[in-house]
C-alpha cells in the first residue's frame, strides 16, 4: 500500500512539472512571437513619429524630409521649420534617415515582404531536417535583433534596406520552429488552446508597436529601438537555455507508440478511441519504413496540399482571412487620420490596447472554445468557431468605418477584433491533423508564405482607387473587409465540415489516421493494419501511466 501510494504521489509530482515545463515553454514562445511582430511593425510607427509641438503646424502638410528642401507650399514650409526647430530627427526615424516617400514605401513593404517569404519555404525544410531547433529559432531571433540595432548605429537609408532584408530572412524561421515545438509539448486535445496563446504574441507585439509611436515622441525614437532589441536578445536567450527538447521515443529500443483509432476503442482499451502499437528494435525494421529524405521535399508538400481537400481548404481559408486582417492593418492608421485628425495620440493608444487585450483574448478563447466543443464531440468546431467569428465581426467594422464619434468607432473597432481573431488557434490544430509531424514546420512556412501573398492584395486594391479623400477610403476598405470576410467564413465552415464528416465515418478517418502518422510513416496498409490490432503481449491499462507529458511528444497522443 505504502509502495503504491509512493508510486501516485511521485507520478503525480512529475505531472505537475511536466505542466510546468509545458507552460514555460508556451510563453518562452509566446515572448519571442511577440518580438518578432514588435521589431516587424516598428518601423512604421518610428518614422511616423514627430514632435508633439509640430502636430498642429503639420496637420494636412505633405512630409518632406529636413534635409530636402519644400516646394512652393506655405503649409509644408511651417511644418519643416516646426520640426527643424524641435529636433525632429531625435523623434522621429525619417528625419534622422532622410527619407522619402518612395524610400519610406518601399522599406515598410518590399524590402521585407520578398525576404521574408522567400526565406519562409526554406526555413521550414530546414526547420524539419533539425532534429532540435532551439538553436536555430534562438539564432534567428538574434540575427534580427541586431538586424533592427543597425539602425540605431547608423540611421541611413542603405543601413536600413539591408537590415531589413536581414530582418526579413530571419524572422522566416520564426513559425517553423515555433509550431512544431508546441506541436510536441501539448496533446492534440489541447492544441487550439495553446496555437491560441502563442498567436497572443502576435497582437501583443502589434500592440506594443503601436504604444511605440507614443514612446517616440516622449523618449526618441533610438531608445524606442533599443528596448525592442533587449527584448529579442531576452527572448533569444530564454529559448536556448531554457526550452527543454522533447523526448523521443525513437531514442530507445523499446518505444512504445500510441496511435489512433477514433471511436471505437478495442478490447481492453483504457479509453475509447485508443489504439496500442509496440515498436520494438525488430518490429521497427519489421513494420515500419523510414522515409526521412522524402519527408523535406517541397515537392511532397505541395503534393499533399493538392491531393488534400481539407488541407488546401484550410490554405485558402487563412489566406482569405489574413487578407482582412492585414487590409485593416494597413489602412486604419491613414483612415482614422482622415477622419478625426485631432485624435491620432488617442488611436495609437486605444489601438495598441484594443489590439493587446481584444486579440490576445479573441485568439485564446477562440482556440479554448473550439477545443471545449471537440471533447463534447462537436469535431467540426475548429472551423465552425472561426467561421463564426469572422461573419460576425463584419457588423461592428462597418459601423466603426460610418460612426461620427471617435469613440464610438474605436468601440465597435475592438470589437470586431475580439469575434475577428479567434481563428489562429484553431487552424493551426486543423493543420496538425493533416500534416506529419516530421514536415510541420515546411508546412507552416508554405501556410505563412501564402498568407503573406494572398494578403497583399487587399492593401493593393485599396491603394488602386483611393482618391485621397475620406469618403473613398472608406468605401473601398468596407468592399475589401466584407468581400475577404464573408469569403473566409464560407471557407472555414466547409472546412468544418469536412473535419466532421470525417471523424463520423470510421472508415474514412483509419484512412486520414493511416495517411497522417508522424516519423516513419509505414505505409497505409500497414498502418490500416497496425490500426486494427492490439497487440496481444500489451496489456493497455498497464501502459496508461507511461504516456504522460513529462515523457513523450505529444504526437503520439490520439
Amino acid at each position: 500500500m505504502e509502495s503504491a501510494s509512493s508510486s501516485a504521489s511521485s507520478s503525480s509530482s512529475r505531472n505537475n512539472r511536466s505542466a510546468m515545463r509545458r507552460k514555460l515553454t508556451l510563453g518562452i514562445l509566446t515572448l519571442a512571437n511577440c518580438s518578432n511582430f514588435w521589431q516587424r511593425n516598428l518601423i512604421y510607427f518610428l518614422c511616423s513619429a514627430s514632435p508633439h509641438e509640430c502636430l498642429g503646424a503639420c496637420e494636412g502638410a505633405v512630409f518632406v524630409p529636413l534635409c530636402e528642401k519644400c516646394d512652393d507650399s506655405h503649409k509644408c514650409d511651417e511644418c519643416q521649420h516646426c520640426r527643424r526647430t524641435h529636433d525632429a530627427d531625435f523623434y522621429s526615424l525619417r528625419d534622422a534617415a532622410c527619407m522619402s516617400d518612395a524610400q519610406y514605401g518601399f522599406l515598410a513593404s518590399v524590402s521585407f515582404t520578398v525576404m521574408f517569404a522567400a526565406s519562409g519555404i526554406l526555413a521550414g525544410s530546414i526547420a524539419d531536417r533539425v532534429t532540435d531547433t532551439r538553436c536555430l529559432h534562438a539564432s534567428a531571433i538574434l540575427a534580427w535583433s541586431l538586424a533592427s540595432f543597425a539602425k540605431v548605429i547608423s540611421p541611413t537609408f542603405p543601413v536600413l534596406v539591408v537590415a531589413r532584408f536581414v530582418l526579413g530572412v530571419a524572422q522566416g524561421f520564426n513559425a517553423p520552429c515555433a509550431y512544431p515545438m508546441i506541436l510536441a509539448h501539448f496533446a492534440p486535445p489541447e492544441r487550439a488552446t495553446a496555437n491560441g496563446l502563442y498567436s497572443s504574441g502576435t497582437y501583443l507585439g502589434a500592440a506594443l508597436s503601436s504604444l511605440s509611436l507614443v514612446a517616440a515622441m516622449l523618449l526618441g525614437w533610438r531608445a524606442v529601438a533599443i528596448a525592442a532589441v533587449f527584448v529579442g536578445l531576452f527572448a533569444a536567450a530564454l529559448v536556448y537555455l531554457v526550452i527543454q527538447r522533447p523526448h523521443d521515443p525513437e531514442d530507445d529500443d523499446d518505444a512504445i507508440i500510441l496511435c489512433g483509432g477514433g471511436g471505437g476503442g478495442g478490447n481492453g482499451s483504457p479509453r475509447r478511441g485508443r489504439r496500442f502499437v509496440v515498436r520494438t528494435a525488430t518490429t521497427t525494421t519489421a513494420s515500419v519504413k523510414r522515409n526521412d529524405a522524402s519527408a523535406f521535399s517541397l515537392a511532397a508538400a505541395w503534393t499533399r496540399i493538392i491531393t488534400n481537400g481539407r488541407l488546401a481548404l484550410l490554405y485558402a481559408a487563412t489566406s482569405l482571412r489574413m487578407t482582412t486582417t492585414v487590409s485593416l492593418w494597413t489602412y486604419l492608421p491613414t483612415f482614422y487620420a482622415r477622419t478625426f485628425p485631432k485624435q491620432v495620440v488617442a488611436f495609437s493608444v486605444a489601438y495598441a490596447l484594443g489590439t493587446l487585450v481584444c486579440g490576445a483574448a479573441s485568439s485564446a478563447l477562440g482556440g479554448a472554445i473550439a477545443d471545449a466543443l471537440v471533447r463534447r464531440g462537436k469535431t467540426g468546431a475548429r472551423g465552425h468557431v472561426p467561421a463564426l467569428g469572422t461573419l460576425a465581426s463584419v457588423l461592428p467594422i462597418s459601423a466603426a468605418l460610418f460612426a461620427t464619434s471617435f469613440s464610438w468607432s474605436a468601440t465597435l473597432l475592438l470589437l470586431n477584433i475580439l469575434l475577428a481573431e479567434c481563428w489562429l488557434g484553431p487552424c493551426m490544430a486543423l493543420l496538425a491533423r493533416d500534416v506529419p509531424t516530421h514536415a510541420m514546420g515546411t508546412h507552416v512556412a508554405l501556410l505563412i508564405v501564402c498568407n503573406q501573398l494572398l494578403a497583399g492584395l487587399g492593401p493593393w486594391a485599396i491603394s488602386v482607387v483611393d482618391d485621397g479623400t475620406t469618403r473613398r477610403l472608406r468605401t473601398n476598405v468596407l468592399v475589401i473587409v466584407t468581400f475577404f470576410s464573408l469569403l473566409a467564413s464560407a471557407a472555414f465552415s466547409l472546412l468544418g465540415t469536412l473535419h466532421a464528416a470525417t471523424d463520423d465515418d470510421p472508415e474514412r478517418r483509419r484512412h486520414h489516421r493511416a495517411e497522417s502518422l508522424s516519423r516513419g510513416d509505414p505505409s497505409p496498409e500497414e498502418a490500416r493494419a497496425l490500426l486494427a490490432t492490439t497487440p496481444a503481449d500489451i496489456s493497455p491499462p498497464a501502459l496508461e501511466p507511461a504516456f504522460t507529458h513529462h515523457q513523450y511528444p505529444s504526437r503520439l497522443y490520439d
